[in-house]
């Protein structure tokens, strides 16, 4: 008896240190963990998929997430299982992972291995182009500059890939590509003075990666949120500009936060007091001072203060670099990017502003000519509808005065569109032979549903204070539209709710 006591609490030890030991191996938090990771990364490689259009990797994914979904399986039936019952469980929950992952693995290498290499060969070119360019131009320190960001993204790539960081190291490969193109482009221009940037799309697609690529938090204040700030507003307001249509005026914005992006990153970069990381900040901010004496308007007195300081304070941490107080150049280094950043604002906001007002008065003069002009036509006839019409576009002409005298800019830009679309619409009507008058159950019908969705959109918090400006100014439009109507003006009415349905598509779009 004693013999099989002995015999039995040795087999109790024994399954007690195996479900030891079995734990140690087995931690079912870190399964847990890498199943949500190795879930986000599957989402992430079909969005991947999808862009590419690569029909084998979406097929790929499809049976990873299967073997996925088994896993999370095997994980939720061993968290209620009996102690005996539950390593099994996980043990199969890790060997279903192992899976998934190793098929990820395999799409990874599919969907940016080739491109990737695509891309390197790509770069290689770039950059020996470049190289031969410059070998003639000494003077080029822009060009040059471009070409060090790319060979220093290179870098950074080659070492994501070779510590398996595939999605990381594509990235950085783009990032090199771009300035590598940037870098060819000033050397190749007579001037060594670069173009526009090529077309709005990938130029914005572009900058996001680049400003991506920089960290600041939300919380974060100084001198690099300032520049990250100033760089989103301006990358916002080129997409308003380009959905509004002025591509010119997207691509302007896009030039300023394309100098914003390339000094945060260098910033990004030389984070820490080393010699060579300040001596690269210092050249960045070198570049960054040429590029706001670009913009300089010596009118602007307060802009013009900045600037001389910004450059005095960048002569002073220059100093302070060469005698190796690089505490103090770091600090004059920021204070002369903070100088340099409000003047940059100075500049750009006084030009853009003085051609606005100049551009907006060539508007008002213009609009005021085809009001005489229309006025002097419709004396002789006897077409009261366009007479009407008119009536409503000259209001909407004097109302936009009176918001332009009162600094109500916005609503003066758009009551002046609205006021030219209502007086192009009376020279269409001039043109156009008898127009047959608008049922008048049809038109209440289109009245109705566009004051419906202008309802709509005043009840929406999330509109934008320009466009809620807008959505008032067409509810008046369309007051004025049930007015023309009742009086028996069915076509001007009905031209003014045309003008409407167009401007709420615009509007429609842009939200």
């Amino acid at each position: 008896m004693k013999i099989m006591k002995k015999v039995i609490n040795l087999i109790i030890l024994i399954l007690t240190m195996q479900s030891v030991l079995a734990a140690q191996v087995i931690d079912a938090g870190k399964i847990e963990r890498n199943l949500r990771q190795l879930d986000r990364k599957i989402v992430a490689a079909q969005a991947l998929a999808r862009q590419y259009d690569n029909p084998r990797a979406i097929n790929l994914l499809q049976k990873a997430r299967g073997e996925l979904s088994a896993a999370y399986n095997f994980f939720s039936r061993a968290k209620n299982a009996r102690p005996s019952e539950r390593i099994p469980l996980l043990i199969k929950a890790r060997n279903r992972f192992r899976t998934a992952e190793s098929i990820v693995g395999q799409v990874t290498r599919l969907l940016l291995l080739k491109p990737a290499a695509q891309i390197r060969t790509e770069l290689d070119r770039l950059i020996h182009q470049a190289d031969l360019k410059l070998s003639q131009q000494s003077f080029n320190q822009e060009s040059r500059y471009f070409l060090q960001k790319a060979r220093a993204f290179l870098e950074k790539a080659n070492k994501d890939f070779q510590d398996n960081r595939f999605l990381r190291g594509h990235e950085n490969l783009r990032v090199a590509r771009y300035f590598a193109e940037k870098a060819l482009e000033f050397a190749r221009a007579p001037d060594g003075q670069g173009g526009s940037g090529g077309d709005y799309e990938s130029w914005f697609k572009n900058l996001k990666i680049l400003l991506s690529r920089v960290t600041v938090k939300d919380s974060e204040k100084g001198v690099n949120a300032e520049l990250y700030n100033n760089a989103q507003t301006f990358m916002r307001k080129a997409e308003e500009n380009y959905k509004r249509g002025n591509t010119r005026q997207a691509l302007t914005q896009l030039k300023l936060a394309e100098r914003l992006v390339y000094r945060l990153i260098d910033m990004d970069e030389s984070a820490r007091d080393s010699g060579r990381q300040l001596q690269t900040n210092l050249q960045s901010l070198s570049q960054y001072l040429r590029s706001v004496y670009n913009e300089a308007r010596t009118e602007d007195t307060r802009g013009m203060r900045w600037l001389k300081k910004a450059e005095q304070l960048y002569r002073a941490a220059q100093n302070d670099y060469d005698k190796k107080h690089y505490k103090s150049a770091r600090r004059n280094i920021n204070l002369s990017q903070r100088l340099a950043l409000k003047a940059y604002g100075s500049f750009t906001q006084t030009g853009r502003e003085a051609g606005e007002q100049e551009t907006l008065k060539r508007r008002f003069d213009d609009i005021q000519a085809l009001i005489t002009l229309q006025e002097q036509r419709l004396k002789s006839g006897k077409n009261s509808q366009m007479q009407s019409l008119h009536e409503q576009g000259r209001a909407l002409f004097r109302a936009a005065e009176k918001s332009w005298q009162q600094g109500d800019h916005v609503r003066a830009r758009y009551q002046l569109n609205l006021s030219l679309r209502l007086l192009n619409r009376v020279e269409r009507l001039s043109r156009a032979p008898e127009t047959a008058d608008m049922d008048a159950a049809a038109f209440e019908q289109d009245l109705q549903r566009l004051r419906n969705i202008v309802r709509r959109f005043q009840q929406n918090n999330a509109v934008s204070a320009p466009n809620k400006i807008k959505i008032n100014t067409l509810d008046k439009l369309l007051s004025q539209a049930q007015k023309q109507a009742d009086r028996g003006e069915r076509i001007a009415a009905r031209e003014m709710l045309t003008v409407v349905q167009n401007q709420i598509r615009h509007l429609l779009d842009s939200e």
